[in-house]
């Protein structure tokens, strides 16, 4: 919570609720977590892990034209993030190099299909 810049802009981040409004109001942002949003996807509109995941990942890469992004396919970035069937973090890839690990904390990697 509080002021944070947004490229040349001020902003502030409410400690309510997590928006990020600029100086005048004006929505800019918000600090909801990704796999936060998976999760809301797949409990207020009904949708599987597969759909949520593609929702916030490969819909937005395509948008922006980024093939690179928001794919696993050779020559993609090797950026992922492993999650439970219920959309929970289990591991953080980075640049194909496992950043986080949350096994060690008891969780649990499980095939799918």
């Amino acid at each position: 919570p509080g002021p944070v810049r947004l490229g040349g802009l001020a902003a502030s981040v409410s400690e309510a609720d997590g928006a990020v409004r600029l100086d005048d109001g004006t929505l800019a942002g918000s600090t909801l977590a990704l796999d936060r949003a998976v999760r809301h996807l797949m409990a207020y509109a009904g949708v599987s892990l597969t759909e949520a995941v593609r929702a916030v990942t490969a819909v937005p890469a395509a948008v922006l034209g980024l093939a690179d992004r928001g794919v696993v396919a050779p020559g993609a970035v090797g950026d992922l993030v492993i999650l439970t069937p219920d959309g929970h973090v289990v591991a953080t890839v980075v640049a194909g190099h496992v950043a986080h690990d949350g096994r060690a904390s008891g969780a649990r990697i499980q095939p799918s299909g």
